[in-house]
């Protein structure tokens, strides 16, 4: 976990078995920038959101490059963004980036979790998936569980998903 404007560089790793409040196995807020590569991100829960990685912005900067990576069997017991969480505080006015690229978002969520079992986005910037597979992730079956394979929450500015498999 990285704070205020810092940069994280996570390559050739493996981060699985974590437990945390938010971002159990890689995350970076207030306005950080993180890239990921090559690396494997698995088994690991948050208990509110992002179980496997996750950005919180408070402001117009930070953002997560994804690629090349594995992206499975991550949890956020109690809300969002099991897999990929990408978001900012309310009130914020956050315009970050998040591409992804190349990466398998795969069996990610709990009967628990609400919204975006393999990704979460809710930030006003602009969020890219390209050749990606976002597969087998799940949502609890309840009356407020929303975006099994992605979420894109209300006031996201732009999200593109281009040449990916969203399936059960």
């Amino acid at each position: 976990s990285c704070g205020y404007g810092a940069g994280l560089l996570v390559v050739d790793s493996v981060v699985s078995n974590n437990l945390g409040l938010g971002g159990a196995g890689i995350s970076v807020h207030d306005n950080g920038y993180m890239t990921v590569r090559n690396t494997t991100v698995t088994r690991n829960i948050a208990k509110v959101a992002g179980g496997g990685v996750h950005c919180m912005r408070t402001s117009t900067e930070g953002g997560m490059l994804i690629t090349n990576c594995v992206i499975s069997y991550n949890a956020a017991t109690n809300y969002h963004g099991c897999g990929i969480m990408d978001g900012y505080l309310t009130g914020a006015t956050s315009s970050g980036l998040l591409e992804v690229v190349n990466t398998r978002i795969i069996g990610n969520g709990t009967n628990t979790s609400r919204y975006g079992g393999g990704a979460f986005i809710y930030t006003h910037g602009t969020a890219s998936f390209h050749n990606c597979q976002i597969i087998s992730n799940n949502l609890g079956l309840n009356n407020y569980s929303y975006g099994a394979g992605m979420y894109v929450g209300t006031g996201s500015a732009f999200v593109i998903v281009k040449n990916c498999l969203l399936a059960d």
